[in-house]
C-alpha cells in the first residue's frame, strides 16, 4: 500500500511538472516596458501571451492588487485568440521594483529598477 502511494505521489508531481513546461512552451509571452524607472515616474508593462493560461499580474511571485488605486490594468482580447495585458504605476515608488508577471507559471518575467530622481536619495 505505501508503494502504491509513493508511485501515485510521483505520478502527480510528474503530470504537474509536464503540465507547466507544457504551458511555458505553448504560451508564447512577450513584455514591453522600460527596466529602469525614475521614482515618482509613471512606468507601463504590457504583456503579450497566448490565451492558454490564466492572467493575473504578480510581482516578485505575490499578487498585485489590482483592485486598489496603486495599479491600473487593462486587457484586450486579439484577434488570434490571445491577450494585451498593461499595467500601470503612476507614480514609481520604491517598493514597486521587482519582477513582475502576468502569468504566474511562466519562467519569464519582467524586472522593473526604481532609480532615484535628480536630487532624491532612496
Amino acid at each position: 500500500m505505501t508503494k502504491r502511494l509513493i508511485w501515485n505521489a510521483n505520478l502527480q508531481m510528474f503530470f504537474l511538472i509536464w503540465c507547466v513546461l507544457l504551458s511555458e512552451c505553448l504560451s508564447e509571452l512577450i513584455y514591453e516596458g522600460r527596466k529602469f524607472v525614475a521614482q515618482g515616474s509613471p512606468f507601463n508593462i504590457s504583456c503579450l501571451k497566448s490565451s492558454y493560461g490564466v492572467p493575473k499580474w504578480t510581482r516578485n511571485g505575490l499578487a498585485v492588487d489590482t483592485l486598489g488605486p496603486e495599479y491600473v490594468v487593462k486587457e484586450k482580447k486579439l484577434p488570434n485568440d490571445g491577450v494585451r495585458m498593461e499595467l500601470r504605476v503612476e507614480a514609481a515608488l520604491w517598493k514597486h521594483r521587482g519582477y513582475y508577471k502576468c502569468d504566474p507559471l511562466s519562467g519569464r518575467s519582467h524586472e522593473i529598477e526604481i532609480v532615484p530622481s535628480r536630487g532624491e536619495s532612496m
